[in-house]
């Protein structure tokens, strides 16, 4: 973002970036296994770099996740995230200065945060403070959206959607059988390595990050940067 001053006022100018990823869904809202793991794990990136500057976004969703620049096709493996309305602070405040390691971890307890409701933390219907972990949880969430083409979650044996329906799920299931439900049991690793976080605890990137490469070389498919767009059927 850039300021300054035309004819007298003040402007801001920003970066205009690509589309968000539903748009880059095929007709079944899905992407390709190698897709989701590779945006997965750029995901994971940029979690951790907001993390490492002591805040936590909350609000993970396809709509806060961008695709490249405009117009450009060789930034096309780039992501960008989005949206921070609901970003908040683990460190207390007036840690913030110091050395991130030093700073105080915000307190357990109650709280009446939100968020989109299918792909925020369970714990936020335990009405609990949230931290670093539930971002990972979110993560975990939106990846089984982007390989299964619908939400976990939401609907009951009749195909309605319930609010209540979902808080008892969320609450309930655990991360196998979640996956199974999904048919995504590829993601069962990650998604219990997620829900195993401590409160206060840091995640363990790398290990994630590992499981998400794992699965893509026992599928013989490279964990390189590129996202291979080609075959989706969409307009880019």
């Amino acid at each position: 973002m850039r300021a300054g001053l035309f004819n007298g006022c003040t402007c801001f100018v920003l970066q205009r970036c690509g589309n968000e990823l539903a748009h880059f869904l095929n007709s079944n809202n899905q992407l390709s296994f190698e897709n989701v793991h590779k945006i997965g794990i750029k995901l994971l990136t940029l979690l951790e770099q907001l993390h490492s500057i002591g805040y936590i976004h909350k609000d993970l969703k396809t709509a806060n996740i961008l695709v490249g620049e405009f117009n450009c096709l060789n930034s096309l493996s780039e992501l960008k995230l989005i949206d921070f309305g609901l970003a908040s602070q683990y460190v207390k405040i007036d840690e913030m200065r110091k050395p991130l390691h030093e700073g105080e971890h915000i307190a357990y307890g109650p709280s009446s945060q939100a968020g989109n409701l299918a792909f925020c933390s369970f714990r936020t219907f335990k009405g609990v403070q949230l931290s670093r972990r539930d971002d990972i949880v979110s993560l975990g969430y939106l990846m089984l959206y982007l390989s299964s083409g619908r939400h976990p979650f939401i609907y009951d044996k009749d195909g309605n959607q319930s609010k209540q329906i979902l808080k008892e799920q969320k609450l309930r299931m655990k991360p196998k059988e979640i996956c199974s439900l999904m048919k995504c049991e590829h993601l069962t690793a990650f998604l219990e390595e997620a829900y195993a976080i401590k409160f206060k605890e840091e995640p363990n990137y790398n290990k994630l990050r590992f499981l998400l490469e794992r699965n893509l070389l026992d599928k013989a498919l490279i964990p390189s940067r590129q996202i291979n767009w080609l075959g989706v059927d969409n307009n880019l």
